[in-house]
């Protein structure tokens, strides 16, 4: 079982790196913040951590019942996904 919920997190938190892209969010950030302090930009970072994975929270818990109230199921959702991927890439 724990083989199952470590392969299904190792997944999750790879496609969810892939579609993030940190790494190119980092010139982003810096120019968003080009005129703050260092100080500034901890807390900045530190807030923007927290409310991602407030969010990310958020929709583990209720995403379920969102997609029921509209009506979409979850493989119209996955290939909306890959689109969205194939598109962006």
């Amino acid at each position: 079982m724990w083989e199952s919920v470590l392969g299904s997190a190792a997944g999750t938190f790879l496609a969810l790196l892939l579609v993030t892209d940190p790494l190119g969010a980092v010139p982003i950030f810096y120019s968003l913040t080009s005129s703050g302090s260092d100080t500034y930009r901890r807390r900045q970072a530190r807030l923007t951590t927290i409310h991602v994975l407030w969010l990310l929270a958020v929709f583990l818990l209720v995403g379920k019942v969102v997609l029921e109230f509209f009506g979409i199921s979850f493989a119209v959702l996955r290939i909306a996904g890959r689109l969205l991927i194939a598109q962006t890439g």
